[in-house]
């Protein structure tokens, strides 16, 4: 199994496959964090990258992009909302 994930990271050679990567690391990477707040800023950084390389690729991936287009606009939210209610406190 080990040998099978460094042959495709050895096959990642283009662009998109690279954001790819990035995208997956970060959102899986979020669920490592402490606080509502890294979890959410972490998540939302991976879905940024998750954004730009799903119209990339040939089919482009359109329900990706959909699901982190409104996986950004509720970690936005939250992450205003909390900023917000300190703010106010």
């Amino acid at each position: 199994m080990f040998e099978q994930i460094l042959s495709v990271l050895a096959d990642m050679t283009s662009g998109v496959q690279i954001l790819s990567f990035i995208a997956t690391l970060l959102i899986l990477s979020s669920f490592l964090c402490r606080g509502e707040r890294n979890i959410r800023l972490v998540n939302a950084i991976g879905s940024i990258f998750a954004i730009i390389y799903s119209p990339l690729p040939n089919p482009p991936q359109w329900s990706n992009l959909i699901l982190n287009v409104i996986l950004l606009g509720l970690n936005g939210y939250y992450l205003l909302k909390g900023k917000k209610q300190q703010v106010q406190s």
